[in-house]
């Protein structure tokens, strides 16, 4: 007779009921009468009504199988019962110790896995329990000696959810809403809080900003006031500067004049001096002009001195052709 086997199957080849071999993927001959196929019990769960079904057969699968049950009813710490729902995955190792070392190797899975639930949900109390924490602690390590004997491995303890009794239930409903009651009063609290001192510091704010804009419209005041003074006293400067320039000026135009005055004087003596020089007796004559000039005055009652020339000085005035001339121009 002929077996065929998958990839992932495996048999136990038996001969008189004695364990011979292990078969794995592939065809295999063996007499039916001397030789025997080793069968177990296969249970699984409808997908429709979800019931527990169980198949015999001799194939034995390797791939990696999924324990799913119902809830368990635990106990918690501080004796609370919850109901935990898990899931596990598990592989068969050893096919031959699968078959030989127990009797039913999927009951001998659940119950590790559900003594060490049990186990785990005992130590810890309802308010810190939670699915990471049990997940935490059932490892699939820690369960690798017990299930050695039936050739079995758990890869994946997966905790879906903890339910609570229905009145602790509603009491975590009620301590929940009672929770972010509290919570949203507290954030109304913190925003009222807030928005006040935002407006605190809007407000601090606006004094920094108007105390800042009013001191530096006084550093800008103060400023303008050094520049006008700085302006009014360079104005100051340059008006004394012009004022002293304008009598220096002035200073300076007198003394070009005077010595302008001088010079002509200087001239008229030297000249006066040439013509004495040339003409003696005209320092006479000028003496006699000069007393017709005072007889004048004192006829006209605004002279009270009279200077008398000498003779001389008259006959030489009236010989000399200057005195002639000068006579001419007086007439």
């Amino acid at each position: 007779m002929l077996v065929i086997l998958q990839q992932d199957e495996a048999a136990l080849l038996q001969k008189w009921g004695k364990f011979v071999r292990e078969l794995r993927c592939g065809v295999t001959a063996y007499a039916p009468v001397i030789h025997s196929l080793r069968h177990f019990d296969w249970y699984f769960k409808h997908a429709e009504d979800t019931s527990l079904y169980s198949l015999r057969s001799y194939r034995i699968p390797l791939s990696t199988l999924t324990y799913d049950p119902e809830p368990l009813e635990c106990i918690t710490q501080d004796s609370v019962p919850v109901r935990v729902d898990l899931v596990a995955q598990f592989r068969i190792d050893d096919p031959k110790k699968a078959l030989y070392g127990t009797r039913n190797l999927f009951g001998e899975v659940e119950d590790v896995i559900e003594t060490g639930l049990y186990d785990v949900v005992r130590t810890v109390p309802l308010q810190k329990l939670t699915p990471a924490v049990v997940a935490g602690k059932m490892r699939p390590s820690s369960f690798r000696d017990q299930l050695n004997h039936c050739g079995a491995v758990i890869e994946s303890i997966r905790v879906q959810k903890i339910v609570p009794p229905e009145k602790i239930q509603k009491a975590t409903v009620q301590a929940t809403a009672d929770r972010l009651s509290v919570e949203a009063e507290l954030a109304k609290i913190q925003h009222e809080r807030t928005k006040k001192l935002e407006m605190a510091k809007t407000a601090k704010d606006e004094q920094d900003s108007r105390n800042q804009l009013e001191h530096a419209n006084y550093a800008h005041k103060h400023r303008l006031d050094v520049q006008e003074a700085e302006t009014a006293a360079k104005r100051r400067h340059l008006e004394a500067d012009a004022e002293s320039y304008a009598v220096e000026k002035k200073a300076v135009v007198e003394l070009e004049a005077a010595r302008a005055e001088r010079e002509a004087e200087r001239q008229h003596l030297e000249a006066q001096s040439k013509i004495l020089v040339a003409y003696p007796g005209l320092l006479d004559y000028r003496a006699r002009v000069l007393q017709c000039e005072a007889w004048k005055e004192v006829a006209k009652g605004e002279g009270t001195r009279v200077i008398i020339a000498p003779d001389r000085a008259l006959e030489f005035a009236a010989s000399t052709p200057i005195v002639r001339a000068l006579q001419v121009t007086d007439a």
